[in-house]
């Protein structure tokens, strides 16, 4: 069996105990300091929905100094002459429906999960558990697009920031609780400083080494 750690947890996904930790003096990412990922809406999440949540964990990630470019699959990708950005490593969100949650993910506390290597190398697979996101937004009184955008921004940050990524405070603390949710509906969580200045170093390093060499 692979040594990687299943990273759900986290699911319960975003939030932080105090206000406003967003690293700031980041306009805009360089072009190598982005994320390319592949997302696969196994389950059939609204297209406006969908839209509007990857805004949300895109405007994350563009406060913590990083981009995000949603592509489509590779498989689909190809027959539109879609190529892989080069030097760019691809990410995978795999959004799905309860039917396809497998045994190992049983409680319903966990909202997502992150496949994260053990070691330090970063993960490129995480998902979301839709059904129980949109539960969670229903009984907290939530907009499900803001839920489901800081679902996927935290485990996203898992991938890059490593498996034993849970902090005190911003989008990668939990338990998710109605006061926080509040504050992310204010844009006022999102990665702490040095969670931004770490996410931007890894994905530069693994960007550098997947430029093909000359």
């Amino acid at each position: 069996m692979s040594r990687l750690c299943k990273n759900p947890v986290a699911l319960s996904v975003l939030l932080g105990l105090v206000g406003p930790v967003l690293a700031s003096g980041t306009d805009s990412a360089k072009s190598d300091a982005t994320l390319t990922v592949s997302v696969f809406n196994y389950a059939d999440v609204p297209s406006d929905t969908l839209a509007e949540a990857q805004r949300f964990a895109e405007e994350l990630f563009q406060q913590a100094g990083l981009g995000i470019e949603w592509a489509e699959p590779l498989n689909s990708g190809t027959q539109h002459g879609q190529k892989e950005p080069i030097g760019r490593p691809r990410f995978v969100l795999r959004i799905v429906p309860n039917s396809m949650i497998g045994a190992w993910a049983g409680g319903h506390a966990l909202l997502g999960f992150s496949l994260v290597p053990a070691t330090e190398e970063m993960g490129s697979i995480a998902g979301v558990y839709q059904e129980r996101v949109a539960e969670l937004s229903r009984r907290l009184g939530g907009d499900p697009a803001v839920v489901l955008g800081y679902v996927i921004a935290h485990e996203l940050g898992h991938l890059l920031l490593g498996a034993d990524s849970h902090s005190h405070s911003g989008i990668m603390s939990y338990p998710f609780e109605g006061r926080r949710l509040v504050l992310a509906s204010q844009g006022r969580l999102g990665f702490t400083p040095p969670q931004a200045k770490r996410l931007r170093k890894r994905l530069l390093e693994r960007s550098s080494s997947s430029k093909p060499s000359r």
